[in-house]
């Protein structure tokens, strides 16, 4: 493979790579906003917004999906750890807004 043909397919392939990247950005965009809807619901019907049951068996069934998947066990927690994180942190908002606007 000439130098010419390398360049010509580390281009190509930084740029599906990119596409890549930028779908998983996407998704995890959409992922939060779903998130967000959801925990404004559970927060008008005075629920608790973060369930660690839930988080619990999604961690295991999210480590099982990579493992058939092939990924190392250590991406998924954390890239499932970031994920949380974020939601914990969305919640946290929802809380503090909901505590702002109730009836004293």
């Amino acid at each position: 493979m000439s130098r010419a043909d390398i360049n010509v397919y580390l281009s190509e392939t930084r740029a599906q790579l990119d596409k890549m990247d930028r779908a998983l950005l996407q998704l995890l965009a959409d992922r939060r906003a779903v998130v967000k809807e959801l925990f404004e619901r559970k927060s008008q019907a005075h629920m608790p917004l973060i369930d660690p049951e839930r988080e619990q068996a999604l961690l295991a069934e999210r480590h099982a999906w990579g493992a058939e998947l092939n990924l190392p066990s250590e991406c998924i927690e954390q890239v499932m750890a970031a994920i949380l994180n974020v939601s914990h942190a969305d919640a946290d908002v929802v809380k503090n807004l909901a505590h702002s606007i109730e009836p004293r």
